[in-house]
């Protein structure tokens, strides 16, 4: 950050105070937060949605081994990450077939309703930053006193 002459925000992958408290002291003047929101009642996300990002993106899976990543443009026609699901991957072959032209937002959003409705996480497109597997279950306003709490402290581990 001492590099440049205008404020660095840190994002991605800081899901705990420690996360926070590690970018502050690289440089960063603040850091922002996605993906460990997500899971919050408050944040809008469907109840199965916040059940893959606390269960390790599906059935059987654990820390150790969460559901991988992907970053695809097929869903608003801009990078965006999400939990590797079958329909993710097709839009991933999608975007090789029509580079650079495709924004399945419109046609997504029936398609999404119905996936949600049916409760189909393959069918679905769920938002995930890669540090989602520590997600954690909780209103946002607890979540912000824990963060707080957690950067304060003295170990990077919280």
């Amino acid at each position: 950050a001492d590099a440049v002459d205008v404020p660095v925000i840190a994002a991605g992958g800081i899901m705990r105070g420690g996360d926070i408290r590690a970018v502050l002291e690289a440089g960063a003047s603040a850091a922002q937060l996605g993906t460990a929101f997500l899971s919050c009642p408050e944040c809008g996300t469907s109840k199965m949605h916040r059940e893959a990002l606390l269960g390790y993106g599906g059935e059987g899976r654990d820390a150790s081994e969460p559901l991988p990543t992907v970053v695809t443009l097929g869903y608003t026609g801009k990078p965006a990450r999400g939990l590797q699901t079958d329909r993710a991957l097709r839009m991933a072959d999608l975007e090789g077939a029509l580079p650079n032209c495709f924004n399945g937002m419109l046609a997504g959003r029936t398609l999404q309703a119905a996936a949600l409705q049916q409760g189909r996480k393959d069918a679905a497109y769920l938002w995930a930053g890669s540090g989602y597997a520590r997600s954690r279950a909780m209103p946002a306003a607890a979540l912000v006193e824990t963060l707080v709490a957690e950067a304060q402290s003295s170990s990077r581990s919280d």
